[in-house]
């Protein structure tokens, strides 16, 4: 059963890791080229409304979101099935392994993982508006480096565009170590737990009793160590849905655009 358990459970995962990369690239294509109709289509007064930076930024950039939140939910999906095919193990082994990883991961969850997706939300926006600001900066300097040259002032525009990149790359740094934060933190949580399991147990029991209770604390010490990869996974996808929220808004925004009933040809 075990062996059979562990092969299902690396089917899923390749084909859910295959089902993101050909979900994303569907989805990222028809964004991309929605966006670009919807612009080509609209009317003058939105290149009125945003600047030529914003626009290009918005069409290069937006549909990350979808791609990001597709890649996401399939990882949610993957990790639903793989707790699944843990959960049978641990049933197999001891409901009560079952119900100790049942508990973790409804405080993991309920606690930890919601200010962490609110914090990669904000993170990401602040990504997303300095890159905005950095592309606008590069094409305003781009389309006037004629103006620019003549009063010397490329220190200028480059002082303005690096001060963006030095925001955005900070934002991008805590994104980084946002995602990265919640498969060990659990961990260390985890092992925590069971060295001070051991020790209560050291301090209450007798030697002899503790020795005939060796075996349960390794059943222990199995699921505290198979819950925390499949728990770490699911709080990751959920989490980089606050990541892609951001663009998100900004594809629905781009893809929304008026569009002028006096545009041709872009059907």
């Amino acid at each position: 059963i075990f062996i059979v358990v562990v092969s299902v459970r690396l089917v899923l995962v390749v084909a859910f890791r295959y089902l993101a990369y050909k979900w994303s690239t569907v989805v990222a294509r028809k964004i991309y080229k929605e966006i670009i109709r919807r612009i080509l289509s609209s009317p003058l007064k939105v290149f009125d409304e945003h600047q030529l930076g914003e626009i290009i930024h918005g069409l290069m950039n937006a549909p990350d979101g979808a791609i990001t939140a597709t890649s996401s939910s399939t990882s949610m999906v993957s990790s639903v099935f793989l707790i699944g095919s843990f959960a049978v193990m641990m049933i197999l082994i001891s409901p009560w392994l079952l119900l100790i990883a049942a508990v973790i991961a409804i405080v993991w969850f309920a606690a930890i993982v919601p200010p962490l997706k609110k914090r990669m939300q904000r993170h990401q926006q602040q990504k997303y508006d300095r890159q905005q600001d950095g592309v606008n900066i590069a094409t305003n300097a781009i389309n006037g480096i004629r103006d620019i040259r003549a009063l010397s002032a490329e220190d200028r525009w480059i002082a303005e565009f690096s001060e963006r990149v030095d925001l955005w790359e900070t934002a991008r740094g805590r994104i980084v170590l946002l995602m990265a934060f919640p498969t060990p933190t659990l961990q260390t949580m985890l092992q925590i737990c069971f060295a001070a399991v051991t020790i209560i147990a050291a301090i209450v029991l007798s030697p002899d009793v503790l020795v005939t209770q060796l075996p349960v604390l390794g059943v222990f010490a199995y699921g505290l160590f198979r819950v925390y990869p499949v728990v770490g996974q699911a709080s990751q996808a959920w989490i980089s849905l606050g990541r892609a929220l951001p663009n998100l808004r900004a594809g629905q925004m781009w893809a929304g655009l008026p569009e002028d009933p006096l545009a041709g040809g872009t059907e």
